[in-house]
Formats: C-alpha cells, sequence, structure tokens
C-alpha cells in the first residue's frame, strides 16, 4: 500500500471537516426553510385573513418604517399589548408611534369620534397631542386636561355641519387649516382636516345612526374615518340605554351587524371597546358586551376574504388590555370612577393607530393581489 505522507493526511482530514461543516450548515438552511414554510408561509395561505404579504413595499405611505416592522405590525393586533408596572408594551417588533407620527398620520384624514366622557377624554388627549408646541418634550399639563368637559351645545364658533344633529348634549368641532411637518420634523404642508367630536353613550343609538341613509350620506361625505369609543353607560347608567328584553351585549351585536350591512364604502370604522369603572368589579356587564365584540369581529374574518377589512371595520380592544389596570391598587385612576389616568388613553391612541396601519397595508396589498389577477 503506498504511504500517505503526515502532510496529505492533514489536508485530507481538513477537507473532511470542511465537508461536514458545510453540509451541516446545509442541514440548518433546510430545516429553517422547511420550518418556514411550514409555520409562516402555510398560514399565510390558509387563513383568508393572512394573504401573502410578503412582498410588500418597505414603508407606509405616511408613516415610513423597516419592512420587518410591517411585518409584525400585520401578524399583531391590539389585544396583544402588555404591561411592566403602569407602563404599557406594544408587541414585540412593533414601535411604540411618536407625537410626530401621530400628527402625520391624523392630520390626513377627517376623523369624528362618537362616544361617550372616556371616548371625549381620549379625543381630547389626541387632539392635544397633535397640537402641541413641543412634540418631542410633552409635560404632563399641556396634555392630560379635560376643557371641553362642561361644553353643552355646538357654537357658532364650532361651525354649523350636520353634526348637531347626531348629539343633543356636546358637540366639538376642531375642523382646521393646520401647519403640519413630516416625521423627520423637516419639510413643512399645510393640512385642511377635520377632527370632530359627538357625544354618543348607548350602543343602541349606534344602530339607529347606521339605520339612517340620510345620516349616513352626510357621515361619508364629511369624513373618511369614525372611531367610536363608548359602553360605560351601558353598566353606570344602565336607565338611560335600557331597551325592552335586550342585554347590552344584545344591543351591540344588533348595531355592529347594522354597521356591516350598511356602511358606505368610503368609510372606515374602528370599534374601541369598553373600560372599566372602579365600582363593579363583579358586574360582567362590560365584559360580556366586549366579548360581543371580539366574537364579531372574529366571525367576520371567516367570512369574507379580507375578513374584518372587507367591510372597512375593525376592533380596538381597549377593554381587553385595560382590564388588569382596572380594579382596586392596580388601578390606573383618573378623574372620575369611570375614567382612567393618561397612560390608559395614550394605550387606545397607540392601539387605534396599530390597527389603522395594519388595515391600510392589508387593504393596499389586497388590492394589489387583486388587480394583477384582472380583478377590480
Amino acid at each position: 500500500l503506498p504511504v500517505i505522507s503526515s502532510e496529505t493526511q492533514f489536508q485530507i482530514t481538513t477537507t473532511t471537516k470542511t465537508l461536514l461543516l458545510v453540509a451541516s450548515i446545509g442541514l440548518v438552511i433546510l430545516n429553517c426553510f422547511m420550518y418556514y414554510n411550514k409555520t409562516v408561509r402555510n398560514d399565510f395561505l390558509v387563513s383568508p385573513n393572512h394573504l401573502n404579504r410578503l412582498h410588500h413595499p418597505k414603508f407606509h405611505p405616511l408613516l415610513p418604517h423597516d419592512d420587518s416592522i410591517w411585518e409584525r405590525i400585520l401578524q399583531t393586533n391590539s389585544s396583544d399589548y402588555m404591561w411592566v408596572g403602569n407602563h404599557w408594551m406594544p408587541p414585540p417588533g412593533v414601535p411604540t408611534f411618536t407625537p410626530r407620527q401621530f400628527q402625520e398620520y391624523y392630520s390626513r384624514r377627517h376623523i369624528l369620534v362618537m362616544g361617550d366622557s372616556t371616548g371625549r377624554r381620549m379625543y381630547t388627549t389626541l387632539y392635544k397631542v397633535m397640537q402641541a408646541a413641543h412634540l418631542d418634550d410633552m409635560v404632563m399639563a399641556d396634555i392630560d386636561g379635560d376643557p371641553w368637559k362642561q361644553k353643552t351645545k355646538c357654537g357658532e364658533d364650532m361651525g354649523d355641519r350636520y353634526i348637531s344633529t347626531l348629539s343633543q348634549s356636546l358637540c366639538l368641532n376642531h375642523s382646521r387649516i393646520t401647519e403640519i411637518r413630516d416625521v423627520n420634523g423637516y419639510d413643512t404642508m399645510i393640512e385642511d382636516f377635520k377632527f370632530d367630536f359627538t357625544f354618543s353613550s348607548c350602543y343602541n343609538g349606534l344602530e339607529t345612526t347606521w339605520k339612517d341613509e340620510a345620516a349616513l350620506t352626510k357621515l361619508s361625505k364629511e369624513y373618511d374615518l369614525i372611531i367610536i369609543a363608548m359602553g360605560i353607560w351601558e353598566q353606570v347608567r344602565a336607565w338611560e340605554c335600557r331597551s325592552a328584553n335586550t342585554t347590552a351585549g344584545e344591543r351591540l351585536q344588533t348595531s355592529l351587524e347594522a354597521m356591516e350591512r350598511t356602511n358606505p364604502p368610503g368609510l372606515q370604522l374602528v370599534f374601541r371597546n369598553s373600560g372599566f369603572d372602579k365600582r363593579y368589579e363583579s358586574n360582567n356587564v362590560i365584559r360580556n358586551a366586549n366579548a360581543v365584540a371580539v366574537q364579531f369581529f372574529h366571525d367576520l374574518d371567516q367570512k369574507w376574504e379580507m375578513g374584518r377589512y372587507e367591510r372597512n371595520m375593525t376592533l380596538v380592544d381597549w377593554g381587553g388590555v385595560m382590564e388588569s389596570r382596572s380594579y382596586k391598587e392596580n388601578r390606573i385612576e383618573g378623574d372620575l370612577k369611570a375614567h382612567y389616568g393618561l397612560e390608559a388613553r395614550l394605550l387606545a391612541i397607540q392601539q387605534i393607530t396599530h390597527e389603522l396601519l395594519k388595515s391600510d397595508l392589508i387593504t393596499r396589498d389586497v388590492k394589489r393581489m387583486r388587480e394583477d389577477r384582472g380583478i377590480f
């Protein structure tokens, strides 16, 4: 037999080790590829609401972010927020949106908030954030007040649009032309936008509005986004909302079904479910109504190709996240027993923005896919 020199033996050994290393790396890559196809891609394919969005552009037209962030927004929702003390945290990979981004996004929309006093407080906080003089350094006093608490009617200084007919007791009209800087703080744009509030406290009032064709026509001409933020009156002032032989959950179900049937195509709806009054921990009225909303939107996701987005509707599960900060020593206290502090209102604004961006991205991607298929 030929004698193999020690140098040759070393070369053979080195080559063998290299081949084994390359083979091992190849197996790892193959396993990762198989896992990805099994756990991610198939999930996109089998669920009607997880369409193949792997090749969407690397930015939202209003709020640019890295493409991996958009993937996280698409794969998460408003129920996924968590708490550390009284500080809420978004799902991993989802950014905390900045005041400048809030200003950039919402100044491009025509918005009506319909709700009770918890909705008014959220509305006021977002308005103050958008109008703050120092977007990078906001003190509590600038954004935590409730200056419109005692406003009882629409005045001449608020305009004379039909919005006054939607409410018997309160109307806030902040339509204006304002100067907005872009998200980087450089270019300045002049934006003309509507940002209004009307008082609406009971679920059955929603059914009435969405069955009124004339009212819906006016709504869709004035606004492109309605945020509904109510529910607490169904518990704390139940006599105001009660209908014969119906529960709060049943009234909400009927109203959501009316919205699904009649909402105009160009009018986007966000339903923010209710938080909790600190005095009613053992009362399940709000829990049951919130569960009805969650189930309704889940059913929409099974019913339509684009799920809830097919009807231009989405849910913000504020109540689901707030429940653990609603009672006893864990409550984030507000000025009233049914109100929360600033942290809770900022959470709602973050959640709403998350769901709106998710809706924008899904709607855009499905539209492009349909166009590629020749479906218009």
